[in-house]
């Protein structure tokens, strides 16, 4: 994902920071997949009538995801991920939080298992724009 940080800028976005400290937090946070409109296939974000997942659809949706995805997925799922702090970049969308960067981490460690996490999220808060962020405009 490309972010234009000098138009996040220039639009007054803030950066904030937020512990994710559990499963269920974890869960509710929104990744750039999306599955068709029927629900049989991931799909892309530039599609208007598929929908973002969440972690936990994401986890109940996996066999439906890219091939290449559940590979790198099953991946980090096989290492010690409960005993790390993990880092995400995140964007404020309108149903919650958006990761940008760390889905593949976030979801393997969704599907570990793990309960008490320690996750840091970087958070962009602003307005959206398909200037700043080319890939989201489902978003904007």
């Amino acid at each position: 994902m490309k972010i234009q940080w000098s138009v996040l800028r220039e639009q007054g976005t803030r950066i904030s920071h937020a512990a994710i400290l559990d499963r269920e937090q974890l869960g509710a946070l929104y990744t750039v997949w999306y599955l068709s409109s029927d629900g049989q296939h991931e799909s892309s974000y530039d599609q208007a009538d598929d929908r973002p997942l969440t972690i936990s659809q994401a986890f109940s949706s996996f066999d439906r995801l890219d091939s290449l995805r559940q590979q790198q997925v099953n991946r980090l799922s096989a290492l010690d991920l409960g005993s790390s702090v993990l880092s995400v970049l995140c964007c404020e969308v309108p149903d919650g939080l958006l990761i940008l960067d760390g889905n593949h981490r976030a979801c393997a460690l969704y599907a570990s298992g793990v309960r008490e996490l320690h996750i840091l999220a970087t958070i962009i808060s602003g307005p959206l724009s398909r200037t700043a962020l080319p890939d989201l405009q489902h978003w904007s």
